[in-house]
């Protein structure tokens, strides 16, 4: 390829080099319709393709986003009603997804096989550009809304629609709305791209189709590729869609918002009914930044946002906290839009105290810029985000097409949106001046907030949405004339029969697909070096990680009492934020901060043979460039034997903003606790999870921090004492992955007290006898539902065939009986290795429903084994999902974490085998455990109470 070139209807325009990138970036320009392709030629292995297209909403009715579901529910060369889900089953897939944005909608994929690579290129273009939608209105009725007539009333229903009951519960994503909407009053973005609930019924069919035909059209798009993509195949691929179309003038614009002086704004949020509503207020402020285009001011808004309030003793954060008035503070830039801005949210406070929490921050971002920033501290801060751009997860490749996308829409130059160099160097030449100084007047001092929302908690706003929404209906089928209405019906028994009809052979034949042939035949290995030095020891996994050292301390707790593990959780979340023996808390931050980019200290739990007990550990993880390395061990060594457990004020405000952050987690994601909680019920390694990151780690919390004063001193004890027994070398283990073992590591074993090994390999739980029914009531328009059990309760074992089983339930089963008929936005079944079986729904309408789904999986596989159809698909696509595309750092942490359990490559590999043998003979003898588990599995559901209105008496119910 060479300038000048064509190639299948691309001229290739421009080539640029880039060390950083590790590779070329091209630009090619389909001759035709003019749609930009750029192509970063690096080598790597995994593939990336992407086309996203400009999409600039007009109205809150979420039109682009159920255009994303809906171009993935078949097209005309891939006639099924669901290609999406059946490249899940049938794929290698390393990513495969779909995302609307506030400005964009982007349609990625990625593998490393190149076959896998070229069929999801296949039927991803087909999909968005030859959709079934224009033929099929059942498609809109499915993924977007419609009216439901076979229930005892009426109801809106339809996939986007629910997930967007869940978003807008969601405070996070209730704040951003209200704020975008002060902001931003005159342009696109004050528009809810996902859709408001209110506003997602009220969108036609007709109108869906016109956003359609308007915006997806090559003119309208940026096409991306990175990796070793056999561009001699995709090339002529894509210019075999695009040459269909006619080039397009008519390309949206999004116009420059003015910042507008003052806007603000009150607007409710739902709480449980018998929550106080006391010191539950939330309130943003936020401002226009400035253009996307100048990255160095951006950036330096990053900088200045870690420095100011990334802890609580950053010295704005800390004068807040001071105040009293609220629970917490962040901040941070909304970036990957044309104007970005700065988001500031007070959190858990009260509606009167707003002026007072923005003179606080005014006070004391003034000081702060009078004293001057250390110049030491801010090239930390700098380091710290170098280290954060250099460890991007994986498939990397999505990131930067996501970087591509924006930059081209946004006019701007795409290679210096994915070379982060030249910013970092402007950063640095900046210290000393009085830039940084300057940018915290401009935005914290001289300036009032522009917008300003204030969140107040009502706890009867669940009830008075699901009034407006039954009156919306109402008015919805009042407005019908007796013809309209007949025929509303019609449409939606045809939706009910398209749903109920299965594809056919032919139509099935249709999608491209692998053989089992095409799957590797070996694992990618977990590589361990085992070094020793003078009787220490560690584990060394070397891999390509850009000279970053990833280094882990691993503390057995297997002595431990149950009881113990959640407080040795929030010890876990006090390290590195509270002062030891030698540095304070904010010397501490700042001193990590010059030497590693991402940490962790976490308790790791870990299955054993025995179904009550589980392996514990105190997990202390991080990176450092190699330099740095000999003060990050030292630090973290100072923060696990030093750390001081006597600043009650500090201790309290963390409790609370843990305890905040997990009840936000619960109700934003509640199908993980879900399904984490049904299962702790019969398995010692899920009841360990709980007790430190599930429903009983946060009824702990919630506990702790009502009775704080009487609880404190003894916490304190036992966190100093937990740690003195812990933090010895006599149990300590060390593994490092990095491109060259660095001996210093082995340093370790002589900063930690050399103590006294754990008499025991595991924790024993008292696990009940009998299955657990829970309901937990949680404030939000969807609910989440778990059920699950320990296999070896049931007379099972686990095996490689399991892992092709909950593929089957999930995408087989599950994709169709819960999401797809019954409205939830998500679901799934996992068999594990830890011995467990669980089934889950996200954003569930119906979750008691879904449990009766659960159920009646035995009866499904039953039939399902009876078709005499090959189940290749799941076996390939399971073979993919088991070996996952992993990042240096994460290759280390499996290979710890497989170790830990006592397995090894032979077991990996036997695994491999059992699965890829998997027949529909073997799947039948698994009804068996299916049906053990209907009968006998615990159960857990979370939600709101009008969806849990109908459990049984035999149930116990929590207000969370």
């Amino acid at each position: 390829m060479k300038l000048g070139d064509l190639i299948s209807g691309f001229r290739v325009l421009g080539a640029q080099k880039s060390e950083e990138c590790g590779g070329t970036l091209w630009l090619l320009r389909h001759e035709k319709t003019g749609a930009p392709l750029y192509w970063l030629d690096n080598g790597i292995e995994n593939k990336v393709f992407s086309v996203a297209f400009k999409t600039v909403p007009w109205d809150h009715t979420g039109v682009f986003h159920i255009l994303e579901h809906s171009v993935l529910c078949g097209s005309r060369k891939y006639p099924v009603k669901e290609p999406f889900v059946d490249l899940i089953k049938s794929s290698m897939n390393t990513f495969l997804n779909a995302f609307t944005f506030s400005d964009k909608t982007m349609y990625p994929v990625a593998s490393r096989n190149n076959k896998d690579f070229v069929n999801l290129v296949s039927v991803y273009l087909d999909a968005v550009f030859r959709p079934m939608i224009t033929e099929n209105r059942s498609i809109f009725m499915q993924e977007g809304t419609r009216i439901d007539f076979d229930g005892e009333a009426p109801t809106f229903n339809g996939v986007v629609y629910n997930e967007m009951k869940g978003a807008m519960s969601d405070l996070y994503d209730r704040l951003y709305e209200e704020t975008n909407r002060l902001l931003y009053p005159n342009s696109p973005y004050r528009f809810n791209s996902g859709g408001d609930p209110a506003a997602i019924p009220s969108l036609t069919y007709e109108g869906f189709l016109e956003a359609y035909r308007t915006f997806y059209h090559p003119s309208n798009s940026v096409i991306y590729l990175d990796g070793a993509v056999p561009t001699e195949t995709v090339l002529p691929l894509i210019d075999g869609y695009l040459a269909a179309f006619e080039p397009s003038e008519a390309l949206p614009q999004i116009p420059l918002q003015t910042p507008v002086e003052h806007a603000e704004i009150t607007a409710p949020y739902e709480i449980g009914e018998s929550e106080s509503p006391e010191k539950k207020t939330w309130i943003a402020a936020g401002r226009l930044a400035g253009p996307a285009a100048d990255q160095t001011r951006m950036y330096a808004l990053e900088v200045l946002k870690s420095y100011l309030f990334g802890s609580n003793d950053a010295p704005v954060k800390r004068a807040v906290l001071e105040t009293g008035l609220a629970e917490d503070v962040t901040y941070s830039v909304n970036t990957g839009i044309l104007q970005p801005y700065t988001w500031m949210i007070f959190k858990n406070t009260e509606a009167a105290h707003k002026d007072a929490l923005l003179a606080a921050v005014k006070t004391a971002a003034a000081e702060a810029a009078d004293a001057g920033l250390d110049a030491e501290d801010l090239a930390a801060e700098i380091d710290t985000l170098e280290l954060r751009l250099k460890e991007p997860d994986e498939p990397q490749g999505i990131e930067r097409a996501i970087s591509v996308s924006d930059a081209v829409f946004f006019g701007l130059e795409p290679l210096s949106w994915l070379e982060h160099g030249p910013v970092l160097a402007a950063l640095r030449e900046k210290i000393g001046t009085s830039y940084y100084t300057d940018l915290i007047r401009e935005f914290l001092v001289e300036a009032d907030h522009t917008a300003l929302v204030t969140l107040v908690p009502d706890a009867s706003m669940g009830r008075r949405e699901s009034e407006a929404e039954a009156e919306r209906l109402q008015q919805t089928l009042a407005g019908m004339d007796e013809a309209a209405l007949a025929l509303a019906k019609e449409r939606f028994a045809a939706f009910k029969a398209w749903q109920e009809t299965p594809d056919s052979a032919e139509q099935k034949a249709t999608l491209p697909t692998l053989a089992v042939s095409d799957v590797p035949e070996a694992l990618t290995p977990f590589v361990t070096e085992r070094r020793e030095e003078n009787g220490r020891c560690a584990d060394h996994h070397p891999a390509k990680t850009g000279g970053v050292a990833y280094v882990q301390l691993l503390f057995s707790g297997c002595d431990l009492d149950p009881a113990a593990l959640p407080t040795l959780s929030f010890v876990s979340e006090l390290l590195g934020k509270l002062p030891t023996a030698k540095h304070t808390a904010l010397e501490l931050d700042r001193l990590f901060k010059r030497c590693t980019g991402w940490r962790r200290i976490s308790v790791l739990t870990v299955p054993t043979a025995a179904a009550d007990e589980a392996k514990c550990l105190l997990a202390a993880a991080f990176s450092a460039l190699s330099h740095r390395l000999p003060q990050a061990l030292s630090l973290m060594s100072e923060v696990l034997t030093e750390t001081l457990f006597t600043d009650r004020d500090k201790i309290k405000d963390i409790l609370s903003q843990t305890r905040d952050r997990y009840y936000r987690r619960i109700c934003g994601a509640g199908s993980r606790f879900a399904g984490m909680r049904a299962v702790a019920a019969s398995n010692a390694e899920a009841a360990a999870d709980d007790a430190v990151s599930g429903v009983s780690y946060y009824r702990w919390l919630k506990a702790f921090e009502a009775d704080f004063d009487a609880r404190f001193n003894d916490f304190a004890a036992q966190a100093a004492a937990l740690l003195e027994r812990l933090c010895v070398s006599a149990r300590l283990a060390v593994s490092e992955t990095s491109d060259v073992f660095h001996a210093g590591v082995l340093g370790l074993y002589d900063m930690f007290p050399r103590g006294v090994s754990p008499q025991t390999e595991a924790v024993r739980f008292t696990l009940p006898a009998a299955p657990r029914k829970e309901a937990f009531f949680v404030p939000g328009g969807v609910s989440f539902a778990g059920m699950g059990t320990d296999m070896r309760r049931l007379g099972c074992s686990y095996c490689g065939e399991m892992e092709v089983l909950a593929q089957i339930m999930s995408y087989g089963y599950l994709w169709d009986a819960v999401r797809v008929r019954g409205g939830a936005y998500g679901c799934g079944c996992v068999l594990s290795d830890a011995e467990t079986i669980r089934f889950t729904s996200y954003r569930d309408p119906t979750p008691i429903r879904s449990l009766d789904v659960f159920r009646d999986a035995a009866a499904w596989l039953r039939d399902f084994c009876r078709d005499d159809a090959p189940i290749d698909n799941y076996v390939i696509s399971t073979a993919a999902a088991v070996d996952p595309l992993r990042s240096p750092r994460d290759l280390g942490f499996d290979a710890d974490l497989w170790k830990l359990q006592g397995k090894t490559e032979a077991d990996r590999i036997q695994m491999l085998r059992e699965l890829l043998s998997t027949d529909r003979e073997r799947l039948l003898s698994f009804t068996s455990l299916l049906e053990s588990a209907a009968a006998q599995s615990s159960a857990c559901v979370i939600g709101c109470r009008e969806a849990l209105a109908d459990l049984p008496a035999d149930w116990v119910c929590e207000e969370l």
